[in-house]
């Protein structure tokens, strides 16, 4: 999958400080899923005599808008992290470390 950098769920689910928690993912989709997953647990929550309970994106979009806080973090590793900057940037950061040098004070 194209979306499998380490994500992190943070969720405050009303008020009270006591119902923040965080869920660690493998990937994006996951992270999106759960929280479909937590928004189907709610429905059926509230409505146990329910065999089928019909939803769209508008109804997921209120039930997080009500939560008191929801936040993602996404690790995206780059795997040429120590590779040096770029060649361009290499001499525009020289030429103004000579400018500087020779300004006359």
């Amino acid at each position: 999958m194209a979306d499998e950098s380490h994500t992190i769920l943070l969720v405050q689910y009303n008020v009270q400080l006591g119902s923040r928690c965080y869920h660690d993912f493998e990937g994006r989709s996951l992270a999106l899923d759960y929280l479909l997953g937590i928004y189907e647990k709610e429905l059926k929550r509230l409505n146990p005599g329910s065999k089928s309970i019909t939803y769209d994106i508008a109804d997921v979009h209120g039930y997080l808008d009500q939560l008191s806080d929801v936040a993602c973090l996404e690790c995206a590793l780059l795997r040429r992290a120590a590779a040096p900057p770029p060649q361009a940037f290499t001499d525009i950061r020289n030429a103004r470390t000579s400018r500087e040098r020779s300004k006359p004070e």
